[in-house]
């Protein structure tokens, strides 16, 4: 046995404690602990025989002996585990001295884990236990802790939460977290430990606390360490709701980051849309609004705002949270020409972010991937050839049924929800390209809904205006005024050059009020000096008016400041992309762009040099 699992391993006494069993990429050795092999060697049948040092046998079978064959290690090993049959509950005892077997007490143990106790991440050397526990102590902690890495890059230990929070409820009994904290402070760049700061402090979470979906994992994490110890924390439900919600927004807030300007008209006209009645005056609701313009006229920041400021409308109350629900048909999951799976989105998102509607949600959830599945039986009979697998779709009267029960789902939910429920469908182009005629009975979908559920408030974006226009409110997005268009190539330009305004106003009348090619021309003019700036005669500048060559004249400018190859590479195929990460580079820009991406590491480099 001692051969298959590998080298022995001992505390500070020479005691054995458990079997080596390999190093991971970081040189971290790893390996089983003496209470998970005898644990297993139950599972599977087998027991030791501590009187006459009998190798381990089949339970009931005849024992074979080995008495004078067995060294000192298997002797200690078989003593360990000696009255491990009359051990119940390991679990409830990790310092219990029949498994442990320590020339330590097991309160010297406990001092050394309640002051790993205090800190998210620990080094042994710096630990500071209250008293004088025997210094061998500290190499039980350690057994049952894991090793990490702090900010810093050093390494570091975690303690087992099952170790931890009766730890620190030790603690908290005694009234001593807070001196322990105080003799062991933790890592103040570790959010961890700054959250543990701020609930052993009492302080509550402000409102950028519960917008950061960061700091409120922490939350979570601490929250579970301190679980035992009495303190007044927010509620578990509280934090995973505010977590939920962050995640559902944080994608909103960074498109928000940038300057935004010359949209308060746009703006006005959705809030109005949003907070006004339900019907109008001849009883009948608004139909739904449809934003669309050509691509980088600033859809998607006009809508991160209006989410934004409909979401968080009450700013002063971080609870007067207002659900909405937004679909992305830029991902690959959702597809239009499925209404069900469509409708089924909706649902999710509702009882995700309204508990009183969760219940049902499930319900209609449930009812459709039974239909589902019984419909792709019925298609798919039992055949080897996986190929030939034929994907189920809902016939009308399903998706009939499901539109009512939807929408009585959503009435039955405006009364938990303290302003109207917007429903965003998102990149409505990519339906136009690839399904153009899933488009217009997507729409009537959404009509639908619109009419059955006189609270709800459908809001479509995407680059061409959808043939049922008569049934939706056009909202096109115009070019930028030139004052607005002024004011953004301003903001993205370096100082020195932000203050040339005859500079800036000539720019605007080539490129025009499109703010995406406002933000690539002041990349160009980044990467201009001023003399070839001055040397564009006027004509040459009235040739490249035309916001499509504009942007392929701006693409190509800043290519060709591009001097690593590899990153050349990857720019050009790149722009076929929405959008590019690590993953994407390693994964889908590699191969066809010629370049070896050897590991996670190199992507993250090249996407580094591309940003």
């Amino acid at each position: 046995m001692l051969g298959s699992m590998g080298a022995p391993l001992f505390d500070a006494q020479w005691r054995f404690l458990g079997m080596h069993v390999g190093t991971d990429p970081a040189n971290n050795n790893h390996g089983i602990r003496l209470i998970s092999i005898l644990a297993q060697l139950r599972v599977n049948g087998f027991r030791w025989d501590s009187t006459s040092f009998r190798a381990p046998t089949r339970s009931g079978g005849k024992p074979e002996t080995r008495n004078e064959s067995l060294d000192g290690v298997v002797r200690k090993f078989a003593y360990a585990i000696r009255s491990y049959d009359d051990y119940d509950d390991a679990d409830n005892d990790a310092w219990a001295s029949d498994i442990a077997e320590l020339d330590t007490s097991p309160g010297d143990r406990w001092a050394w884990a309640e002051a790993a106790a205090v800190t998210a991440l620990f080094d042994p050397e710096k630990l500071k236990p209250m008293g004088d526990p025997s210094i061998n102590a500290r190499v039980a902690v350690l057994f049952e802790s894991s090793p990490a890495r702090n900010a810093g890059g050093s390494r570091c230990w975690m303690l087992a939460e099952r170790l931890r929070v009766p730890a620190l409820q030790r603690l908290a009994r005694r009234g001593e977290i807070q001196s322990m904290r105080a003799m062991n402070p933790g890592d103040r760049e570790d959010i961890r430990d700054v959250v543990m700061d701020q609930f052993l402090a009492g302080v509550q979470p402000t409102r950028s606390d519960l917008q950061d979906p960061e700091r409120l994992r922490a939350m979570l994490q601490v929250k579970g360490w301190l679980a035992a110890t009495g303190i007044a924390m927010p509620s578990k439900e509280s934090l995973q709701t505010a977590l939920e919600r962050a995640m559902l927004i944080a994608p909103f807030r960074h498109l928000t980051q940038g300057f935004f300007a010359g949209r308060k008209t746009e703006l006005d006209t959705l809030a109005a849309y949003v907070d006004g009645p339900d019907v109008d005056t001849n009883n009948m609701p608004p139909p739904p609004i449809l934003i669309f313009g050509p691509g980088g006229m600033g859809k998607s920041a006009l809508l991160a705002h209006f989410i934004l400021a409909h979401s968080e409308h009450d700013t002063a109350k971080p609870e007067a949270w207002r659900p909405f629900v937004y679909l992305d048909f830029d991902r690959p999951d959702l597809d239009a020409r499925n209404q069900m799976g469509v409708l089924m989105a909706i649902a999710r998102q509702i009882g995700q972010q309204v508990p009183a509607a969760r219940d049902r949600t499930d319900a209609v959830e449930k009812k459709w991937d039974e239909s589902s599945r019984s419909r792709r039986t019925e298609l798919n009979p039992p055949t080897k050839d996986r190929q030939l697998q034929l994907a189920p779709r809902a016939r009308k009267g399903e998706i009939d049924d499901a539109v009512f029960d939807l929408a009585s789902i959503m009435n039955s939910a405006h009364d938990n929800l303290p302003a109207p429920l917007v429903l965003v469908l998102d990149t409505l182009e990519e339906v136009q390209y690839s399904t153009p005629d899933a488009v217009v009975p997507l729409a009537a979908l959404v009509v639908t809904l619109r009419r059955l559920v006189p609270s709800l408030r459908p809001v479509l974006a995407g680059r061409i205006e959808i043939d049922s226009a008569a049934q939706l409110t056009s909202l096109p997005l115009a070019p930028l005024l030139e004052p607005a268009a002024e004011a953004l190539l301003t903001n993205h330009l370096p100082p020195e050059l932000a203050v040339k305004e005859r500079l800036v106003s000539r720019m605007v009348q080539i490129v025009g009020g499109n703010p995406l090619s406002l933000r690539l021309a002041a990349d160009v003019l980044r990467l201009e000096t001023d003399a070839n700036l001055e040397q564009l005669g006027e004509e040459e500048v009235w040739q490249r008016v035309g916001d499509a060559i504009v942007q392929g004249q701006l693409y190509e400018r800043i290519l060709q400041h591009i001097h690593v190859g590899a990153i050349q590479k990857l720019a050009v195929p790149g722009l076929v992309l929405r959008y590019i990460t690590p993953d994407l580079i390693r994964d889908v820009l590699a191969g066809p762009c010629g370049i070896d991406v050897k590991d996670d590491a190199m992507a993250q480099s090249l996407f580094d040099d591309l940003s």
